[in-house]
């Protein structure tokens, strides 16, 4: 990021797997990755978008807005949670 200096970028990645197997990776991926890119384009001046999903409120089906109650119903969502709260 240094390098390129971008002025925004879309972060895409998610680590989807619910075994128990990849907690770590999940976490690591879902989670940590999100929270220092944010804190890089914090510093730099520059915009992070960060993709979630309708797991994080546990109802896919419908439309949720900005204040939707959060509702994590698995790892994975607890884990984009986090990214979310960055």
């Amino acid at each position: 990021l240094d390098e390129y200096q971008p002025n925004f970028i879309i972060n895409c990645a998610a680590k989807v797997d619910f075994s128990d197997n990849s907690i770590k990776e999940q976490y690591n991926v879902n989670a940590l990755a999100p929270s220092i890119l944010a804190s890089w384009f914090f510093e730099n001046n520059a915009h992070l978008i960060q993709v979630s999903g309708s797991i994080v409120n546990g109802n896919s089906t419908n439309h949720f807005s900005i204040d939707s109650k959060e509702l994590p119903t698995n790892y994975y969502g607890k884990t984009k949670l986090l990214a979310d709260q960055k």
